[in-house]
């Protein structure tokens, strides 16, 4: 099983970062293949709507010259895709949503020609207070993959996270169930 880690922390020692560390090991030692990559770091706009992706001018890629342009591959070729954002105003930070509202160029339709159905995602989430200020983001991506037809397999929110205790393993029974939630074995 090949995952992708789409990390949207800005923070490379930050909690998310420890969280998707933490995941990363359980998979590997579950047999997956897994690559993270920082979005972070990348070069990476926002849709910017004009629609040349709807057309037979670019169908089904993306007309902004960024570094998105080599991560849709990464979505595309992935098994498993986590997308790992701390909460940052009751939502996903900038870059994850920028990277999330430029994935809309690989579908004309959600019904007919649709690159993203089917496709299985997960959130792993870390926030500085109660998880029910995840709720609206949670909801958010939640409408995105009903609407795309693309497989939401779970989320981990991980409130008042600290890197330190997610590092010392205090987080390891709920990654576990977790991970056999989103790998279907439980």
């Amino acid at each position: 099983m090949r995952v992708t880690v789409f990390n949207g922390s800005p923070l490379a020692s930050g909690n998310t970062s420890a969280l998707s560390s933490v995941l990363m090991a359980k998979l590997v030692e579950r047999g997956a293949v897994v690559e993270e990559i920082m979005l972070f770091q990348k070069n990476l706009l926002g849709c910017n709507h004009c629609n040349r992706c709807r057309t037979g001018d670019l169908p089904m890629r993306c007309s902004i010259p960024d570094d998105m342009i080599h991560l849709y591959n990464k979505f595309l070729d992935s098994d498993l895709l986590i997308f790992a954002s701390p909460i940052y105003m009751w939502n996903l930070t900038p870059c994850t949503l920028a990277f999330i509202t430029r994935l809309h160029s690989l579908c004309r339709n959600p019904e007919g020609h649709n690159l993203m159905k089917g496709r299985n995602v997960a959130l792993a989430l870390t926030m500085g207070d109660e998880t029910d200020v995840a709720k609206h983001a949670v909801g958010a991506i939640s409408e995105f993959c009903e609407y795309f037809l693309i497989n939401l397999r779970g989320e981990l929110s991980v409130p008042f996270a600290d890197r330190g205790k997610i590092l010392a393993g205090e987080c390891d029974g709920d990654a576990d169930a977790f991970l056999d939630r989103i790998l279907g074995q439980s």
